[in-house]
């Protein structure tokens, strides 16, 4: 004799008090309808996007964090071989000063420039974060599209 199928059940059922914002273990030995199955299927969806949005935030941080520290490394070690070029040779007096007047204003340019990078950077960074990883679909959509890719 072939096996029964059993009625799908969930595996800790759960009911919502109302008011209490709260679901608790519940005790039944029916099958899950139809609806409680697209809850339970939309909850899993709606738990995956919440995990995936936490993997992309702590990425965007990571990253952001990263050009911020690749800024400053690049401005520092710039900086430092300027200053070396600056201060190699016995030069007259009137050219040290034009040359300390322009190395200035190289460095507040570089630090400009690279401030620039970097916020376009975050904020490219901000904007892909702040793409939703999950859209809700209706049950009707979804058994539409179903049909259509089942037809073809």
């Amino acid at each position: 004799m072939p096996p029964t199928k059993q009625p799908q059940t969930a595996i800790v059922p759960t009911r919502f008090i109302p008011g209490s914002g709260t679901i608790v273990p519940t005790n039944r030995n029916y099958p899950l309808l139809r609806s409680e199955r697209r809850d339970a299927i939309e909850t899993r969806h709606q738990l995956q996007s919440i995990e995936q949005e936490r993997i992309k935030a702590i990425k965007a941080q990571q990253a952001i964090a990263d050009i911020s520290h690749s800024r400053f490394a690049t401005f520092t070690q710039t900086a430092e071989q300027m200053w070396a070029l600056k201060e190699t040779g016995n030069r007259p007096a009137e050219l040290q000063q034009y040359i300390d007047h322009v190395f200035t204003q190289t460095a507040q340019r570089l630090d400009t420039y690279l401030e620039t990078v970097t916020d376009m950077g975050a904020s490219q960074i901000i904007r892909v974060q702040e793409t939703p990883t999950y859209s809700p679909t209706s049950w009707k959509q979804r058994r539409f599209f179903k049909n259509r890719l089942d037809d073809e």
